[in-house]
């Protein structure tokens, strides 16, 4: 027979340890042989302790809650196909996190559920403190699903479930946003997602989305109307971090007056002239036209520059090129028209504009590893 006042005596003596938690877990292991863990509403396990067939787990090995052992504590504690206890951890109607034994003796549940509600109070202060810089306080479960996805090898596999259709993936730097978007504000533009919280950026991945859906997801976020980088739609579920390295890349190199939504192929052609600009320079390659458009812009304090790349890179749409510059559609087709006149080139045919369009994102590229070094 296990007595709770024996408890109340170890946890008091703990509360003077250096790691405050890992001693309780010990402590509580070595009198009653349950296992008991510490787990953020993140799924990141902050003390445990428990028998040398639990020390297996994969969970325990990388710090974090995997699917599978998820799967295997929660969802089958639910269930009832096993006799674990789960405690959830509460502050202001909010879960902080999760106090879990394992492997109890079904015989002493009353004593077990006491001691539950006592780590329950003991620890409320160490999940606080880990939860304070948390944006998106969101179930374990999708806490959990998001970090195989970014974590995992072969997410897919474990996934396939739960995840279907092709997929768009959604970076927000998380400094730009504290204040202006909440989950259901990302949840405006697709329903089907999932959202992963790290210290600088907060991914969202969209799922469920096909041809005719994608595009109003785009549009959806563009009306959101914040600094973001957005992929391509893509079906292959374990190139989600490679996608979302590249956009926090693209993300890393945004000049100050890049703002609102950057689509990924956007930075296609700057992503590759931006490591073919050396060579180029080097072999003394220039256009003539785009360097009288840059000295006009100095001379004259004019924005013709600026202005024909957004013509080109919008596929020579004036509408959609003014609505991104925010200038009136008549002020657009003046400017074109000064352009043309200071250029002499006719920058509707297709291979010249192509040819243009080139230098621009080569001269962009070698002005951005200037500024660098």
């Amino acid at each position: 027979m296990y007595n709770i006042d024996v408890c109340y005596k170890f946890i008091f003596g703990s509360m003077f340890e250096e790691m405050v938690l890992d001693d309780i877990a010990q402590k509580v292991y070595e009198y009653t042989r349950a296992g008991v863990f510490f787990v953020s509403c993140s799924g990141e396990i902050l003390a445990y302790s428990c028998g040398k067939e639990e020390r297996k787990a994969c969970s325990l090995k990388k710090g974090c809650l995997t699917f599978e052992d998820y799967k295997r504590i929660f969802d089958d504690t639910v269930s009832g196909k096993n006799q674990n206890l789960i405690f959830p951890v509460y502050h202001l109607k909010r879960v902080l996190g999760y106090v879990v034994l394992t492997h109890i003796n079904t015989e002493q549940q009353t004593f077990f559920r006491e001691l539950g509600r006592i780590l329950v109070q003991i620890s409320q202060e160490f999940f606080e403190e880990k939860g304070k810089n948390t944006f998106f306080h969101l179930p374990l479960k999708e806490q959990v699903i998001c970090r195989t996805i970014f974590a995992e090898k072969q997410c897919h596999k474990i996934l396939a479930d739960i995840l279907e259709g092709n997929y768009i993936i959604i970076i927000f730097p998380k400094e730009d946003i504290i204040q202006k978007i909440d989950y259901l504000t990302i949840n405006q533009a697709w329903k089907h997602l999932y959202v992963y919280e790290e210290e600088a950026y907060i991914t969202a991945v969209l799922y469920k989305v096909n041809d005719q859906k994608a595009q109003d997801v785009y549009n959806r976020i563009a009306n959101i109307n914040l600094s973001c980088c957005i992929s391509e739609m893509f079906g292959d579920l374990d190139v989600c971090r490679a996608k979302q390295d590249f956009l926090k890349h693209i993300m890393s190199i945004r000049r100050q007056e890049d703002v609102g939504m950057k689509r990924e192929k956007d930075w296609y052609m700057e992503g590759l002239f931006a490591y073919t600009s050396p060579l180029i320079k080097d072999a003394g390659l220039n256009d003539y036209s785009i360097s009288c458009l840059i000295e006009e812009d100095k001379k004259n304090n004019t924005e013709f520059y600026h202005t024909l790349k957004m013509y080109l890179l919008c596929e020579n749409n004036i509408t959609i090129a003014a609505k991104k510059l925010y200038i009136h559609r008549n002020t657009m087709v003046y400017r074109l028209k000064q352009i043309k006149s200071c250029i002499g080139l006719d920058f509707n045919d297709g291979d010249i504009s192509r040819g243009l369009l080139a230098f621009m994102m080569m001269h962009d590229a070698a002005e951005g590893q200037g500024n660098k070094q």
